[in-house]
């Protein structure tokens, strides 16, 4: 970006995105557009931005958007601004597991000490950390959230079936093949007419080669 072909062909876009911004200044992807293409704005003094204040913008305009608490994530991250990103990527993860796997590969190619990583990034909620355990394709990082996830269960009040197909899901994660589905099936047991439940308990009996279940 620092090249000065790069700078004169990214002038057009900042234009736009700098009129956008004055039409309507609560478009939150205005401003991480901006952000992003910082290094060709023109006259930034003059016009008084800065990169960080138009993540924080975009953030504040769309604080319960995964997707935008991914974006900002990954600019903080690339700015050297690692705890801003990591708390940014937790949020994101805590509303969707959309981008999981994007969030834990990028840290664990910057950074050493998996726990360390599953504490600062995980969600604090136990069906969401198995949701987005199973997007991941590291065993450890799966082992580890499954532990994390069995902390957080142990504090959270559920009901008997939930807390059995969550606990279903944890042992999975760990390999527990046997005691996942005795939790599944005493979680159907309590909700019987609870048909994603039961198409999951299904699934994991097929690859267990199970059909007569």
């Amino acid at each position: 970006r620092e090249q000065p072909l790069i700078r004169q062909d990214l002038v057009p876009a900042v234009q736009n995105l700098l009129a956008a911004r004055r039409s309507c200044p609560l478009m939150s992807k205005v401003h991480f557009g901006l952000a992003e293409l910082f290094i060709a704005l023109p006259e930034k003094d003059a016009l008084q931005l800065d990169e960080i204040n138009l993540v924080q913008t975009a953030v504040q305009l769309a604080p319960n958007d995964p997707e935008v608490l991914f974006r900002a994530g990954l600019l903080d991250w690339q700015a050297g601004r690692d705890a801003t990103a990591r708390a940014e990527w937790r949020k994101s993860l805590t509303l969707s597991s959309l981008h999981a796997k994007r969030i834990f590969d990028f840290v664990a190619s910057q950074e050493d000490g998996a726990p360390r990583i599953v504490a600062e990034i995980a969600p604090d909620d136990p069906a969401r950390i198995i949701d987005v355990a199973r997007q991941l394709d590291d065993p450890q990082y799966k082992i580890l959230l499954a532990e994390r996830a069995e902390e957080t269960l142990s504090l959270t009040p559920t009901s008997r079936g939930l807390r059995n197909h969550l606990l279903g899901g944890i042992y999975e994660l760990k390999g527990r093949i046997g005691d996942a589905i005795n939790c599944y099936e005493q979680a159907v047991d309590e909700n019987p007419e609870n048909l994603v439940w039961r198409l999951q308990i299904a699934k994991l009996l097929l690859t267990q080669g199970r059909l007569e279940k």
